[in-house]
């Protein structure tokens, strides 16, 4: 949620155009949302694809921690994917 609509929905409440019930209850929403959101991608997303493992690296603030095998796998990725389209 952005600052403006915790902002419209503290107007709101304090104008007594909804109360603490509708209140909390849409936070409460939001929450069940997000959390959804969440399950599907664990569900969904291929989080423990190698090509994602590996691209950690590509992120400035990670490299520190990133090893020069996450490297050497997008070296070898792009040899082999450079042979099959040329081949």
């Amino acid at each position: 949620m952005g600052l403006m609509l915790h902002t419209k929905l503290n107007n709101l409440l304090d104008e007594g155009d909804i109360d603490e019930t509708a209140y909390a209850a849409f936070y409460q929403g939001c929450r069940n949302f997000y959390f959804q959101c969440a399950k599907y991608a664990q569900k969904w997303f291929p989080l423990d694809d190698e090509l994602l493992i590996h691209a950690r690296f590509v992120e400035f603030t990670n490299r520190q921690t990133s090893s020069i095998d996450d490297v050497l796998y997008f070296i070898k990725r792009s040899v082999e994917l450079y042979c099959v389209a040329f081949a």
